[in-house]
């Protein structure tokens, strides 16, 4: 034991002899150095002349100070020239610290820092796109420096500093970049480097970056590395090199952020970027760059065996006062097929179409497709492979799910608002197929309306090749509140403007509701006139349509001849509400068939309902007029009806008999033909031809104030020309009577003349123009009555020969049943004043002339003893003539 312990205290004792005296000698080293070192100075020139023999060209030390820092010696030259003239260069300070323990062990001068301050370096591109470094010495003709033999060099010296500095980018044809303050340090450790620096950009932002390297000096390509850079929130758009922007514009680029950057196996192997753009203007040098604002992206690109990997993650910008929302983009390279594979999880189509337009050198015709149909929704789960090896179409092929895709109608191309659905194609056409709700379709060269529907499914194929863009829908089904329908289409649009472009459209419907019919009138086609297009669409108000459908094939353009297209356009209705024209009684309850051609319109009606009558087996026709005369309806049908609905239509219908007609009232059957002629442009006369028959009808026709009952007869009336009946029998004022009638009018002017026959009562006669008082006659009246109706003059003329009548008047007027005497009367209707003349054979002569029906305010004359009558206009009753006898007994 008291070995063991005396072992151990001379150990101590030892250890710390051998302390002691390190520290001592230790303590001898740095005073030694503290005191030397500042004798460096008085050496300048013989380590100014042993640096120009180790570097081989001109050194000049303004000055040489040695001091001695930790444990280290350090030797510190200022106002330091390496080589002569242009291609010198001039250090504020150069230091160097050499590894003491280092060399040592390595028997060879290592040094422990190498430090620069104040060095000017520009790094300029020449005029070929080549960059050079300047600032650098010179070596007259020596050959460029071996990076191999410089990476060599640089682990000898553990670290290299570069303060105060300032490095100038001078890119061709652009202003120099400077950047000051930099100070970057390199430290080596075998074959690993670190390089750290901060310097300070134009705007006086600070830029810092970090690398890590594991060299390999034999194959310097393939060594490792890492770059972090921290980029400030600047514009970089005036210190990015024109040469990397090629074709484009960057007016502005406010941006900052983070990059990660690793080398490997001699490749870039992967990069990350975190980027924020508060502005960016960019675009083609032939068009005026775009504002993007707030974009943010991370950005990851990585290395594999198959080739490189892209993924954008939260891509996100506002452009044109809209906002892209957080987008996924994968681009996945295969060197193997040599293929490119581009995945998004959604894509706005708008502002990526606003983009496109904006920043792509689009051909005049595409750029203005793309502006005129301004697509809008979203892409979701698109997927794009590149395959630029293959030739043709399938270079380039994509799949995506669509979700409320729009686009509006452009030339024939037609609008689609809300389309949902799976698209698949390549460069040369595709196909998408949808099952949605709340669709819409328009093709605004033929409808003026879109066609709105609940739910839509289909499918839609395009094809692109060298003369024409088809566009097609082989197939098409909706659900709408008109109906079920479907369709297809096919529009070829050729790249030639001298050809033609065609369409082939189809569209049917079922179970469907005539209100909805004008949706599918192809109103804005040549092939139906203004006038033609305002009948339809007023005409068909109700209805319930069983089938029908719609076709256009042939040219699309305008000026086309009438002949190079053909338009078709069926209805099979019932139920169904049709207004011929404003003012005409509406055909309710029909059933029927409209067909709309190229040669105008055609109806076939197989029963309805005008007022309380009915109307079958008619047909309606427009026929289209190539003269520019306008269109007319002419219509042609059986009526099964009532007088009264007869009385209706030439009351309120607009073909100038509502005047003639006004408050005739009527009853009973009627049936006959219809015949009208209807000028659909404004200010046309219709045309109306009408036969029917009546029995046991009444009439009562107001201008005569005149009811006949038990009507009997077939009648016609003409606009053209009036009212006719070659006989016709009846009842009026009690007794029986037959007549006829006979249109005595012209175009225009249409009137009527009524004449009948039969024996009148005396009472009932005067009871119908309500004479009240006791007059002296009695008896029958043969009566021939003259009724002439117009719209200027309405007249009543009564012929008797008084056989049957007694007369108690004074001789010579009174008479006995048995004597004759002719007697005519004739009054006037309407106007203000009622006019009478009476002529009682050659006795006697009478004018009357009285404000509607107040006598006590008219005037007249009686003339006596066969002399004519004067018309008076005054006050009062005149009597005047003679007579050879009279009776007053």
């Amino acid at each position: 034991m008291s070995r063991l312990l005396a072992f151990v205290l001379a150990a101590l004792r030892r250890s710390l002899w051998l302390g002691a005296m390190g520290l001592i000698l230790l303590a001898l080293y740095v005073s030694l150095g503290r005191q030397l070192m500042p004798l460096a100075a008085e050496y300048r020139l013989e380590v100014q002349n042993a640096a120009r023999d180790l570097l081989h060209m001109p050194v000049t030390l303004g000055e040489l100070e040695g001091r001695w820092q930790g444990l280290s010696p350090e030797l510190v030259a200022h106002n330091v020239m390496l080589g002569v003239g242009d291609g010198a260069v001039r250090l504020d300070r150069l230091a160097l610290v050499p590894d003491v323990s280092g060399s040592l062990m390595a028997r060879q001068l290592k040094l422990d820092t190498v430090e620069f301050a104040g060095l000017h370096l520009s790094i300029v591109q020449s005029a070929d796109g080549q960059w050079r470094v300047d600032g650098l010495p010179e070596r007259g003709d020596q050959p460029p420096p071996d990076l191999q033999k410089l990476v060599t060099q640089l682990q000898s010296v553990g670290r290299l500093r570069l303060l105060d500095s300032q490095v100038t980018v001078e890119a061709r044809d652009q202003a120099p970049m400077t950047l000051t303050y930099a100070n970057l340090q390199l430290r080596t450790q075998g074959q690993r480097l670190w390089l750290d620096g901060r310097l300070l950009l134009p705007d006086g932002q600070p830029l810092s970056l970090h690398a890590e390297a594991w060299a390999q000096s034999n194959d310097w390509l393939g060594s490792r590395a890492e770059l972090y850079l921290s980029l400030p929130q600047s514009d970089w758009a005036n210190w990015l090199p024109a040469s990397l922007m090629g074709s484009w514009n960057l007016a502005k680029l406010q941006a900052g952020g983070e990059m990660w950057f690793e080398w490997h196996d001699r490749r870039l192997s992967r990069a990350v970027a975190r980027l924020n753009a508060p502005a960016l203007r960019l675009g083609r040098l032939s068009l005026d760059p775009v504002q993007m604002n707030d974009l943010v992206v991370n950005a990851y690109l990585d290395h594999a065996s198959d080739g490189y990997r892209l993924q954008l993650d939260g891509l996100a910008f506002t452009f044109e006062e809209g906002r892209w929302r957080d987008t996924t983009l994968v681009a996945r390279q295969d060197m193997a097929k040599d293929s490119w594979h581009l995945l998004a999880d959604r894509i706005a189509v708008a502002p990526v179409a606003e983009l496109v337009q904006a920043m792509m050198p689009l051909p005049e015709r595409a750029s203005e497709y793309l502006q005129g149909l301004g697509p809008s929704g979203t892409l979701r789960n698109l997927q794009v492979d590149y395959r630029p090896a293959l030739g043709g179409d399938e270079r380039l092929a994509f799949t995506a799910n669509l979700d409320a895709i729009s686009i509006a109608a452009h030339e024939w191309v037609p609008a689609i608002r809300n389309v949902s659905g799976a698209v698949r194609g390549n460069l040369g056409g595709g196909e998408l197929r949808f099952d949605n709700r709340d669709f819409e379709l328009h093709l605004a060269k033929l409808f003026p309306r879109p066609w709105d529907y609940r739910r839509a499914r289909g499918t839609f194929r395009w094809a692109l090749d060298d003369d024409a863009v088809t566009l097609a829908a082989p197939y098409l089904q909706v659900e709408g509140e008109e109906g079920d329908i479907a369709g297809d289409f096919l529009i070829r649009l050729m790249r030639d403007p001298a050809a033609e472009d065609y369409m082939d459209l189809r569209v049917g419907l079922s179970d469907g509701d005539a209100r909805f019919t004008e949706k599918y009138l192809p109103t804005r086609s040549p092939a139906l006139s203004p006038a033609l297009t305002e009948w339809l669409n007023t005409a068909i108000r109700g209805g319930t349509v069983e089938q029908g459908y719609f076709e256009y094939q042939g040219a699309l353009a305008g000026e086309a001849a009438a002949t190079a297209r053909s338009l078709s356009l069926y209805f099979k209705v019932k139920d169904a509400e049709l207004a011929f024209q404003s003012g005409w009684p509406v055909l309710r309850d029909g059933r029927g068939e409209v067909l709309i051609e190229n040669s105008g319109v055609r109806v076939r009606l197989a029963e309805a309902r005008m007022l309380d009558s009915r109307v079958h087996d008619a047909t309606a026709e427009i026929l289209r007029n190539h003269d520019g005369q306008p269109p007319r309806l002419d219509i042609d049908g059986q009526v099964d009806g009532h007088v009264r609905d007869a009385l209706t239509l030439m009351q309120v219908a607009p073909i100038g008999t509502s005047g003639m007609f006004a408050d005739w009232r009527g009853d009973g059957p009627l049936n006959g033909t219809l015949r009208l002629g209807i000028p659909l442009a404004k200010g046309g006369q219709p045309q109306v031809d009408a036969e029917f028959s009546t029995a046991n009808a009444s009439l009562f026709i107001a201008q005569a104030n005149l009811q006949v009952d038990a009507l009997r007869g077939d009648f016609r009336y003409e606009s053209e020309r009036g009212f006719s009946a070659k006989t016709f029998s009846g009842q009026t004022l009690g007794s029986a009577i037959k007549g006829r009638a006979t249109a005595t009018g012209a175009p225009g002017t249409p009137s009527t003349r009524i004449e009948a026959a039969g024996t009148v009562g005396v009472s009932p006669l005067l009871a119908w123009r309500k004479i009240e008082q006791p007059v002296p006659v009695s008896g029958q009246l043969p009566v021939r009555l003259s009724l002439f109706l117009s719209s200027a003059d309405n007249h009543l003329q009564v012929d008797s020969s008084l056989l049957g009548t007694s007369l108690a008047l004074p001789e010579p007027f009174g008479k006995s049943a048995g004597d004759r005497r002719d007697t005519t009367l004739r009054m006037t209707f309407g106007g203000e004043r009622q006019r009478y003349t009476l002529r009682y054979d050659a006795l006697a002569a009478l004018t009357f002339v009285a404000p509607g029906e107040n006598w006590r305010d008219g005037g007249g004359e009686l003339v006596l003893g066969g002399a004519a009558a004067n018309l008076r206009t005054d006050q009062g009753f005149y009597v005047r003539g003679s007579v050879p006898r009279f009776d007053l007994s």
